[in-house]
């Protein structure tokens, strides 16, 4: 028994390693959006101030 709950242990790392890499990208992709939304959003709001 304890031999195959070592063995999930290991098998698991590689998966949890993938998992963390997933969301550090999700993470990283949707920062990126946001200072995209924001950086449109104050192009609108300056063309707006200079009319």
């Amino acid at each position: 028994m304890d031999k195959s709950s070592s063995q999930n242990k290991d098998s698991a790392q590689p998966d949890l390693a993938q998992y963390q890499a997933q969301w550090t990208k999700i993470h990283n992709d949707t920062i990126k959006q946001i200072k995209q939304i924001r950086e449109k959003e104050q192009a609108k709001g300056s063309d707006k101030s200079s009319r």
